[in-house]
């Protein structure tokens, strides 16, 4: 990660947010995701978070008008446990990359590699 964002390897920590502390757009998240995907062999699906802490509900249950319900932050929260206190009420759903963190990343891959969706 710090490679592709060309940062010194103290700068990337597992608390890091991708785009607040190291600087990444959205296009540089859908490349380190690319390469996620190439250098482990695994699939990451678009909206993936959303879409598991969405789970069950509707779209319009779980964020209406665009802006997350108290049962939607609560469920990002536990996906989410890093920047929990970062979600509050009002958090829109198309900012919900911006909470985002290394360690998060990291999770996901993980779970990828076992096998979970």
């Amino acid at each position: 990660m710090a490679e592709t964002l060309n940062l010194p390897l103290h700068r990337v920590r597992l608390d890091s947010l991708l785009m607040h502390d190291l600087g990444m757009d959205s296009l540089g998240l859908l490349e380190i995701l690319m390469r996620l995907e190439v250098h482990f062999q695994i699939q990451i699906p678009r909206g993936g978070l959303e879409l598991a802490a969405r789970g069950d509900l509707t779209r319009e249950q779980f964020a209406p008008r665009g802006v997350l319900s108290p049962l939607a932050c609560e469920r990002l929260r536990s996906l989410l446990p890093d920047v929990a206190a970062r979600i509050q009420p009002g958090l829109r759903v198309r900012d919900i990359p911006t909470l985002y963190t290394v360690g998060a990343l990291a999770r996901l891959v993980a779970l990828q590699l076992i096998g979970d969706p």
